[in-house]
């Protein structure tokens, strides 16, 4: 849901700045003129799908490969050595911080 509505907010964003930049005032005699058709918002729609499934697979393979009954046999500070920070935590810290 959160990479569709990422990529809702990338196609009107785009839309608004063509708009704004159709109307900018053109000191040359031709004026171009661009607008986003069909096929750019399908292509949207192909990547920011694309982007989910291939995002999101990662976290589910990792659901799926682990067992529940291996994580309530450990305790909460095994799995995790005080001072090595993984990949993970700082790609989250990241994300929260945007």
């Amino acid at each position: 849901m959160v990479s569709l509505i990422g990529g809702a907010a990338g196609l009107a964003g785009a839309q608004i700045l063509l708009g704004v930049l159709n109307r900018w005032p053109q000191a040359a005699e031709e004026h171009l003129s661009a607008s986003l058709d069909a096929r750019v918002y399908l292509e949207g729609l192909l990547l920011t799908l694309g982007c989910a499934l291939l995002f999101g697979m990662l976290p589910a393979g990792r659901a799926w490969q682990s067992s529940p009954l291996e994580m309530m046999k450990h305790r909460p500070g095994d799995a995790n050595r005080p001072g090595r920070i993984a990949a993970r935590d700082l790609l989250l810290g990241v994300q929260i911080a945007i």
